[in-house]
């Protein structure tokens, strides 16, 4: 059981899965949610509330996003003289990026994919709870295997390493229609990944092109996708050393574990 909070949040992030999902949670447990798709919307929706005396009471602020990146979009708010608490997503725990987010002016840190139990405790360390509880997941989530198995097919389940139902449905609280949201979004988006990262690897724009690949290996790993996540997150690397022969040699290498989670999400009836 977790209590129920209360506050207004800014959810900046620009994954459209990751949106749904993220937000979905925190309305769940009773949250006001605004959504920002990058850094620079974040900036001014946060100051723009603050103008009209209510200022968000928290800020969930992904670190990789376009036109501001997370980093610039804190830095520039605490410039500005936003005192509220901003708490960073990110999946980079290996790169110690929990320093650099608090460096950033980042109050907390969060990490992705997202831990529903951790991401609620440190949100209610910013705001105030009320006495009533909620439950982690809906009670409508809660199907026999046999109501499973006749509202979705047998391809549905996924496959190992390409992706994982039940990895996606963890993810979001047993929620079945969102589930098959999250998964829709990853198919709509994936389509567009590599495209993306080869016209900014091209135009020698590394930092983009690690946006999106960090992107998508979140979304990768929303479902249980093994093989592209570790193809993303090889694309990540190099580009994060701006290696453009490492990179494109890491592009060519996602194509097939791509594809292979392309076909078996439009296959999952």
């Amino acid at each position: 059981m977790l209590d129920t909070l209360a506050g207004r949040v800014l959810l900046a992030e620009d994954c459209l899965d990751n949106q749904r999902l993220i937000a979905s949670l925190l309305r769940r447990w009773g949250l006001t949610v605004a959504v920002a798709g990058d850094g620079r919307q974040a900036v001014d929706a946060a100051l723009a509330s603050r103008e009209v005396g209510e200022p968000f009471d928290l800020i969930l602020m992904d670190m990789q996003m376009p036109v501001l990146d997370g980093y610039e979009a804190t830095r520039e708010l605490r410039r500005r003289g936003w005192t509220g608490p901003i708490h960073a997503l990110t999946a980079n725990a290996m790169f110690g990026d929990q320093k650099f987010c608090l460096d950033a002016g980042c109050t907390g840190y969060a990490r992705k994919p997202i831990e529903r139990t951790a991401l609620h405790a440190l949100l209610a360390e910013s705001l105030s709870r009320r006495s009533a509880d909620v439950t982690i997941e809906p009670s409508r989530s809660r199907e026999s295997s046999a109501e499973s198995a006749t509202a979705f097919s047998a391809n549905s389940t996924g496959t190992p390493g390409v992706y994982s139902r039940s990895v996606a449905l963890e993810r979001t609280g047993g929620d079945q229609a969102l589930c098959d949201e999250i998964l829709g979004l990853v198919l709509s988006e994936g389509v567009q990944w590599l495209g993306l990262i080869r016209e900014f690897v091209a135009a020698e724009n590394f930092k983009q092109a690690r946006r999106v690949a960090h992107s998508a290996k979140s979304s990768a790993d929303n479902i249980g996708a093994l093989r592209a996540r570790e193809a993303f997150w090889n694309i990540e690397r190099a580009a994060i050393e701006a290696d453009a022969p490492a990179t494109a040699a890491a592009l060519e290498q996602a194509v097939a574990p791509l594809e292979e989670l392309l076909d078996a999400l439009r296959c999952r009836g």
